[in-house]
């Protein structure tokens, strides 16, 4: 969740800020951001399940993440609004043009992959928050839970879709990934 915000945080600076984009993102700043976030990623895993600090620490952190999300999914979106306004109303260039489309097609799927996160963790979250105690019987808090964890872990099975269906480029290299393994036969 939190490499997902901060991708949203990506694509807010490159719609709003596209010629700062470059200077603001950097490779360096994206390897560093990416480790912060996997280590609060793996500082989660290793906590123990049951305690109370894991139980704030958890849900500050999803809420801190769909917080961001949220934010700068909108503002990302008013931004994309206001720069098409402003292209259907002015001469721009077509350098300009092209950069603004290639950005919002990125933030399009960028927001189609985020919708698709929420809605197979929010399952989960209802839950865990408000639903585990309202169940009564052992074996149904564990089936509940393990249908909400198995709808979780389906969501990286939609992200190859997303792409193929959203991206040109990954749809061929996918064919011709398959082509390759079709023509060695079966393992």
């Amino acid at each position: 969740m939190q490499h997902l915000a901060l991708l949203s945080v990506e694509r807010f600076v490159a719609i709003t800020y596209p010629y700062q984009y470059p200077e603001i993102i950097t490779k360096r700043r994206l390897i560093s951001s990416a480790i912060f976030a996997w280590s609060f990623a793996a500082l989660t895993a290793g906590l123990s399940v049951n305690s109370f600090f894991t139980f704030i620490y958890r849900g500050f952190l999803m809420v801190a993440s769909i917080s961001i999300l949220v934010f700068s999914q909108i503002a990302v979106y008013r931004e994309a609004r206001a720069q098409m306004r402003k292209i259907k109303s002015q001469q721009v260039s077509k350098e300009a043009r092209e950069v603004f489309l290639k950005e919002k097609k990125a933030m399009n799927t960028t927001t189609i992959i985020i919708g698709v996160v929420l809605f197979s963790f929010l399952p989960m979250m209802l839950l865990r928050s408000f639903f585990i105690s309202l169940l009564s019987s052992p074996a149904t808090k564990l089936v509940k839970e393990y249908a909400c964890r198995s709808l979780m872990l389906c969501n990286s099975a939609c992200n190859p879709v997303i792409y193929c269906t959203r991206n040109r480029e990954f749809r061929k290299a996918f064919k011709r990934l398959l082509r390759r393994r079709s023509q060695i036969g079966p393992t």
